[in-house]
């Protein structure tokens, strides 16, 4: 009975991991991105961070998915309403992450870079947080670990997104300060980084 319980709960983690790649693929179909005319510095190191963090998003969900046990040493003894607590945590980051594609549009890239004719983005989500793509990243895992009961389902990709977004987000923060100047300044004064900014 146990076993098949867990069996349910693969079931439940594979289809909220198919809607957040759901998500992000849509977006990605439906608004390429455009002739990138300005890219931020060290964009070597951060493609391959990136790709990296990519990996170790995938891979542990994958190695939960197929029950090979390498997991086992990450398991919690949750109950199920927390488990099902966590499911609606993951599906919070995933309308995060929606409503955050829905007002970047075209400006949306997965590296440091501008398009042609970009302009700042401070409606939806962006009013108060001025990254809100990685807010809901974090959101969704925190959630994904929960219903899986196991947090190295999560936080090999958590560990990499830290320190992709170390490395980034100064870079990320310089760009839109070059090409937006003082209209960028006085959004960063309203808003935080990952969370809204304390009024």
């Amino acid at each position: 009975m146990a076993a098949d319980a867990e069996t349910q709960w693969r079931w439940a983690v594979l289809a909220l991991f198919a809607c957040y790649v759901g998500i992000r693929w849509y977006y990605f179909a439906r608004f390429p991105k455009g002739h990138v005319t300005a890219r931020g510095s060290g964009w070597v190191l951060d493609f391959a961070l990136t790709r990296l963090t990519g990996a170790l998003m995938f891979l542990p969900m994958l190695l939960y998915l197929v029950d090979s046990g390498v997991l086992r040493p990450g398991e919690l003894p949750l109950p199920s309403v927390l488990r099902w607590a966590g499911a609606v945590v993951a599906v919070a980051g995933m309308c995060l992450l929606g409503w955050s594609h829905v007002h970047l549009r075209h400006a949306f890239s997965p590296e440091v870079n501008l398009a042609d004719g970009q302009a700042l983005v401070t409606t939806g989500p962006y009013r108060h947080v001025r990254h809100p793509m990685y807010t809901s990243f974090y959101v969704y895992w925190i959630g994904m670990a929960l219903v899986a009961a196991n947090w190295l389902v999560a936080a090999p990709g958590m560990v990499a997104m830290t320190v992709l977004l170390t490395y980034r987000l100064p870079r990320e923060e310089q760009l839109m300060l070059e090409a937006f100047g003082d209209e960028y300044r006085a959004y960063r004064a309203q808003t935080g980084a990952l969370l809204p900014r304390r009024r």
